[in-house]
């Protein structure tokens, strides 16, 4: 058995998990440094100076390292957990949000 279902949560194996998802993990590299970039950016256009801002190395290091280590600890775990929260409007959120949660069934 690589998933499974219960309710609105999937269930994946490992091997599965990776498979589907790897390529997501992958880029949050690229991600990472873009932001990275660009509040860096931002910072020395408000005026933080130059010498002391990342360079753009240093946004590459940085999305290296946090990568590898979500992925370092993800392989610690043979089961992977999705959960679907479907998608509604800002009404929708708000009722949602104030409604009392659901008494469990017996």
């Amino acid at each position: 058995m690589k998933e499974f279902s219960v309710g609105l949560v999937k269930f994946y194996h490992t091997t599965d998990f990776f498979r589907l998802f790897g390529e997501e993990i992958e880029g949050l590299r690229e991600r990472i440094r873009a932001r990275h970039r660009q509040r860096v950016e931002e910072s020395i256009a408000k005026g933080y100076p130059t010498e002391n801002a990342a360079t753009p190395e240093q946004s590459i290091d940085l999305g290296n390292r946090l990568t590898d280590e979500l992925l370092k600890h993800y392989k610690r775990f043979n089961w992977f957990a999705v959960v679907s929260i479907p998608a509604s409007g800002k009404e929708v959120s708000y009722d949602r949000a104030l409604s009392p949660p659901a008494a469990p069934s017996t």
